[in-house]
């Protein structure tokens, strides 16, 4: 196996390894430096080499790998002449991908990723006490959702460009040391294309799919034409790297593996047991009448209190009604919408600081009440006066006060539709996305249509993309005037609301209100 100091061939050039920068059963990689064009200037810039160790491969396994290697390579090429167009982005923007395949020896140059560090580091507690308070300072809740909410965006890009990734874990996920948390995805030789899907990497023990099992299990001994005929349920697809990455998530949100409970690492079990954890042979532990319930975990205690009620059902399609048929697995698409929406609810406790999800219902007259708890168990204190903004949906046959808050006299008991709530912060900038209204749905700037900025009694709207056919105005509860807004408006929120009036949603076409309260 090659090390640092020996010398790689790949276009014709020779090229010294550098520093080993990490390995595994795989392989090794390394660092090297090659000629490319800085401002203009011709300099040596770093870049990355895999070499994959080729040992207890066959002669076919190899051919294999090299064919796969040149696949996407041919891929990231597309994508890179597909971004050149107007409105397409590329999965170079975040999958680091093989540029130029190795001679010799079977590997790939690729880019080098800096300025970023491995998710395993969010789900790592310190051993050290005093060190634990500035790591869950660090990786709080709204890094964690802002992260979960990248990943299935990126996941789902890789499944429209026609690929499966099949090897999705915490090991491959690099996540930005800047705020922005966006996430670069390394080690993608293991991608398949759509047409090319078995799995014949199965991926990392505990984010593998069930189904996915059944294949070493009922094929290792199969021909490559009998291969060909393995039913599709048991190849790599969509749906089995939704359930990677449905368990990414949930460690990052519980630090606990979804299936392991006291029957995986209880009293009197077995390494043989975890391993049956790790394949969800066993109930998920969130599953109501369980026996394989978890112990002595505060954020699996309180997942209510740390989620939706939409992504604990998102996570209950795929680890109970998605175990054994991925068919009935949510969407990448449905984890990031709700992921982003919920992302706007996550505060502060007032008391303690500790972060949770701000939770509302409706009484018994239809009026908005605040049920959040603090989850510290040393404060657990209620929480209420908060600043919410709530979107609601008003029908075409309604008028807008049958709907908004507050109007019992005219709607009594009546529940409105709520689209999404944001939790307000004092002199912070709230970005308002399209489609569904708020901070929801895509993370992609060109969606933003509006920030707002909330200040004493006041709130201030300001529109910084027109939006086609649509009008926005805010209106007077007291005065039942409307003010258009076109550029920037200020509005006592205590006493108007925003009146968004034929706005393309995913519900359809429609008028949406949006009013500030403290609840």
């Amino acid at each position: 196996m090659k090390k640092t100091g020996d010398t790689i061939r790949f276009n014709g050039r020779e090229v010294v390894l550098g520093e080993a920068l990490g390995g595994g059963g795989e392989g090794t990689v390394f660092k090297i430096e090659l000629p490319g064009k800085v401002n203009g200037e011709v300099k040596m810039v770093p870049a990355a080499v895999k070499i994959i160790d080729t040992k207890k491969k066959t002669d076919q396994e190899v051919e294999r790998i090299r064919r796969q290697i040149i696949e996407l390579i041919d891929v990231r090429k597309a994508s890179k002449e597909k971004a050149a167009t107007p409105h397409s982005g590329s999965l170079n923007e975040f999958l680091i991908m093989p540029q130029f395949l190795l001679d010799g020896d079977l590997g790939y140059v690729m880019k080098l990723v800096t300025g970023f560090e491995s998710l395993t580091k969010y789900i790592s507690i310190p051993k050290e006490e005093s060190m634990q308070e500035e790591w869950q300072r660090k990786y709080d809740l709204h890094r964690r959702y802002r992260v979960i909410a990248h990943l299935f965006e990126r996941l789902e890009k890789i499944h429209i460009d026609g690929l499966v990734f099949s090897d999705l874990s915490p090991n491959n996920i690099m996540v930005s040391m800047k705020s922005d948390d966006s996430i670069r995805i390394i080690d993608t030789d293991n991608m398949r294309t759509k047409a090319n899907p078995f799995a014949n990497v199965l991926g990392t023990p505990g984010f593998i799919a069930p189904e996915l099992y059944k294949i070493t299990e009922q094929t290792h001994a199969l021909t490559e034409e009998e291969k060909g005929n393995v039913d599709s349920i048991y190849l790599l697809s969509e749906e089995s790297d939704v359930y990677s990455a449905a368990v990414i998530a949930f460690e990052l949100l519980t630090l606990n593996h979804p299936f392991k409970g006291v029957k995986a690492v209880g009293d009197d079990t077995t390494p043989e047991d975890e391993l049956d954890a790790e394949k969800g042979k066993f109930d998920y532990i969130l599953k109501p009448g369980t026996d394989n319930y978890c112990e002595g975990n505060i954020f699996v205690d309180k997942f209510n209190e740390i989620t939706t009620p939409e992504i604990r059902d998102l996570f209950m399609r795929t680890f109970v009604d998605g175990r054994d048929n991925p068919l009935r697995r949510p969407s990448a698409n449905e984890f990031k919408r709700e992921f982003q929406r919920a992302r706007g609810l996550i505060f502060k406790c007032p008391y303690c600081g500790e972060e949770s999800i701000y939770s509302t219902s409706f009484d018994g007259r239809g009026k908005l009440r605040s049920t959040a708890v603090c989850i510290n168990p040393d404060c657990e204190k209620p929480i209420s006066g908060q600043l919410l903004l709530s979107i609601y949906a008003i029908p075409n046959d309604q008028s807008v006060d049958y709907v908004i808050l507050g109007e019992n006299e005219i709607n009594p008991g009546k529940k409105p539709v709520v689209l999404t709530q944001i939790v307000l912060r004092e002199k912070e900038e709230h970005w308002l996305y399209l489609p569904d209204i708020g901070i929801s749905g895509d993370l992609k700037t060109n969606d933003r249509f509006g920030r707002m900025m909330v200040s004493g009694e006041k709130a201030i709207i300001d529109i910084v993309k027109p939006l086609d056919g649509s009008t926005i105005e805010i209106v007077s509860k007291e005065k039942k005037s409307s003010v258009p807004v076109t550029k920037t408006a200020e509005f006592p929120y205590e006493h108007d609301f925003i009146l968004f009036q034929n706005i393309r949603t995913s519900h359809g076409t429609m008028r949406i209100v949006g009013a500030i309260q403290r609840v």
